[in-house]
């Protein structure tokens, strides 16, 4: 994620004070990675979310979402179809180029 080192430590404190199990993630994404969610092919959510995704979905199913990004590719690698509604034009182009990446 973005921000200067103090906004990462802020967000890593908060998190583990939240939720210790995801620390180590948290750590790595926002510290030592530097990553965006589209980097990271992960979905704007906190991780318990993100889990709570990842266990349910499966390739026959279908997404909708408003707003593309790292949850795009993170839909397209365990759905069967993820239909994005994205309003910039730019970005569009840019998730699309990733997801074409990627596979």
């Amino acid at each position: 994620m973005k921000g200067s080192i103090p906004v990462k430590v802020g967000r890593l404190v908060a998190n583990l004070a939240l939720t210790p199990a995801t620390c180590p993630r948290a750590f790595r994404h926002n510290v030592i990675n530097g990553a965006s969610p589209l980097d990271l092919e992960l979905p704007w959510f906190s991780y318990a979310a993100i889990d709570f995704l990842a266990e349910r979905l499966s390739p026959d199913m279908q997404v909708c979402e408003y707003g593309s990004g790292g949850s795009t590719l993170f839909f397209a690698r365990r759905a069967r179809q993820v239909l994005s509604i994205e309003d910039n034009q730019k970005w569009f182009e840019l998730v699309t180029e990733r997801s074409q990446n990627s596979d």
